[in-house]
């Protein structure tokens, strides 16, 4: 197994100031000849959060192949802010710089420019509402979704619908259509991830049973869930590659389900020092990763 070290984006900054924090978390980017090799031998390791070393570097979410949003907080008394990582000219950008806190970043369906974020306002911290921008201009923003709750996560299902999860009173996710001013609730105690597919089938982890983590899949036609395989332990974040294949991360382990529905090991990245990858993004033979420092 050979590991490329690639240079870091930015040289480390000093020192961070503050008493609470959010959990400090590291972004990485590893590439591999072929994503759909069934071990990934030699791979790329590209450390993008290096500049924020001891901070919160987390939610990454690939806009186009080399370029990368996530959710970043480098001074813990201040706020969230979305960043955007072109991986080709090795820059980073903060979009946002305001007041209220942001995070979440996905990219929107009609253009390479629009982007979608959660926003908290700086007055109201119990207020979480979904609002779309340019990446050009991504302060000024417009709501997307108003009056459907706390919003957390969410997805573009399509037009002015998404899947959300929310976070009032309990935690379930939903279909929420800002056009018809409707709300369908179809699962209690979800995990923080859920993805679409190519044939409109939403997947989510169900963590109903402590014990057993299951991923399902949901058809918002029929409106019937089914369980397509148990993660592994502890694991709630798992992502698709173009095809619809299903990855996640086990501790330093990138894992892939294959059509048994077993999870099968890739790469081990835990002797690159990644011992707890968490939430991931994939992209063509890119794979972003959040890893939490020991």
């Amino acid at each position: 197994m050979t590991f490329q070290y690639l240079a870091a984006l930015v040289l480390a900054s000093g020192a961070l100031y503050g008493q609470r924090p959010l959990p400090p978390s590291q972004l990485f980017v590893i590439r591999t000849p072929s994503i759909q090799d069934s071990s990934w031998d030699e791979v790329q390791v590209s450390y993008l959060t290096a500049f924020n070393g001891r901070g919160y570097n987390n939610q990454p979410h690939f806009l186009a192949e080399n370029t990368l949003i996530a959710s970043l907080q480098t001074n813990p008394n201040e706020a969230t802010e979305i960043y955007l990582f072109n991986l080709a000219k090795r820059t980073k950008q903060n979009l946002t710089r305001s007041r209220s806190a942001e995070y979440s970043p996905k990219g929107l369906h009609g253009g390479k420019d629009s982007i979608s974020y959660v926003r908290v306002p700086a007055y109201d911290t119990t207020v979480q509402d979904l609002v779309a921008a340019s990446t050009t201009r991504a302060s000024d923003f417009r709501y997307l979704l108003r009056a459907f709750g706390t919003v957390a996560y969410y997805r573009q299902l399509s037009g002015e619908q998404f899947v959300c999860y929310l976070l009032d009173g309990r935690h379930q996710l939903g279909l929420c259509d800002q056009s018809r001013g409707l709300k369908r609730i179809f699962a209690s105690k979800p995990g923080q991830c859920f993805e679409l597919n190519h044939t409109g089938q939403i997947l989510y982890v169900d963590k109903s049973v402590d014990a057993q983590w299951l991923l399902k899949s949901y058809d918002p036609l029929s409106q019937r869930s089914r369980t397509l395989t148990t993660m592994p332990s502890g694991t709630q974040d798992f992502a698709l590659d173009d095809s619809g294949q299903v990855y996640c991360a086990s501790k330093g382990r990138i894992l892939r389900l294959n059509a048994k529905g077993l999870w099968h090991t890739l790469i081990d990245l835990s002797p690159a020092g990644l011992n707890d990858i968490r939430r991931i993004a994939i992209r063509g033979n890119q794979l972003a990763l959040v890893n939490h420092p020991e």
